[in-house]
């Protein structure tokens, strides 16, 4: 029985290897899908692909799939209509379930002889219910006869389900996930290796860190609202040693004329705790506006 499990960002790489090297129940061959909405994919799934425990590692540039991307998909004019034609697979994990690519591919699998469609969660965030049930009546998923995936659960996992409020329209089989052992060296090792991991020397006796988010990126916070609350805090701390880590979808750099900012801030800020407690580095103040990344390490 094959399995795939579709990635979208930094974190749901961390979070593949966790389910491959402690979930007994997804043990075997595991194929992972690596879009390019995960930032450095190609790298990324360059060194996966050297991952004993991987079978096999592909990338999808989103790019292709924007323009007609559905059309695209159906008459093979994609690099991903290669990967459905070839394969076929039991298991489809996913992190989230609006992403084309799941929908493709549940739709091309779930007539398997015990296929399961199963969810995971990528941190402690607040999601909508991805109701209704069904697509409008000219949707073109609808038209294709697609289901949408998260109805057809066979479970949900979580780091802490008893945290989770669970929308009653998807079912209650929520599984809890097996923490990651932050001692456990050869996950260490091989997480490491898939993002070409260094410490930063930035963070060496850092008592405060500023956590950037994609709000100023996505064009969601049209002022500087983040950096004055980061400023005001730095002026008034002044004994204490302060950085910025940038969010990893980050273009510019806003706050270097007065911060030091972490050169390596494309590593998801997981890696950089894990490598942290590993060594017994000393304990961080995190401050940002929103950012759920200060929890999900907390629930890993």
């Amino acid at each position: 029985m094959k399995s795939a499990i579709v990635c979208t960002s930094p974190i749901h790489i961390l979070r593949t290897l966790e389910i491959i090297y402690y979930e007994e129940y997804f043990q075997g061959d595991i194929e992972v899908i690596v879009s390019s909405l995960c930032p450095n994919y190609e790298f990324i799934v360059r060194n996966m692909s050297h991952i004993y425990k991987i079978s096999a590692v592909y990338a999808v540039n989103m790019e292709q799939l924007q323009n007609k991307g559905l059309v695209k998909l159906m008459f093979g004019k994609c690099s991903f209509s290669e990967i459905l034609k070839r394969n076929k697979y039991t298991k489809l994990i996913s992190f989230n379930v609006e992403n084309i690519l799941v929908q493709a591919l549940y739709a091309k699998n779930k007539g398997q002889i015990n296929f399961e469609y199963h969810y995971m969660e990528d941190g402690p965030f607040i999601y909508q219910p991805y109701v209704p049930r069904h697509y409008a009546k000219l949707h073109p998923y609808r038209i294709l006869g697609w289901d949408k995936p998260v109805f057809h659960m066979k479970a949900c996992w979580s780091s802490c389900p008893e945290y989770m409020i669970w929308p009653e329209e998807y079912g209650n089989n929520v599984k809890a996930l097996k923490p990651i052992d932050i001692n456990d060296k050869n996950y260490l090792s091989d997480i490491n290796y898939i993002f070409d991991y260094e410490d930063s020397s930035e963070l060496e006796d850092v008592d405060i860190i500023f956590m950037e988010e994609s709000h100023f990126t996505d064009g969601l916070m049209k002022e500087n609202y983040d950096y004055k609350i980061f400023e005001i805090i730095k002026e008034k701390y002044k004994d204490f040693k302060v950085v910025v880590k940038l969010h990893p979808r980050t273009i510019d750099n806003r706050f270097a004329s007065k911060f030091t900012v972490i050169k390596k801030s494309k590593y998801p800020w997981e890696l950089i705790l894990l490598n942290r407690l590993n060594r017994n580095a000393k304990p961080l103040i995190q401050i940002s506006i929103a950012c759920g990344t200060m929890m999900s390490d907390k629930f890993m």
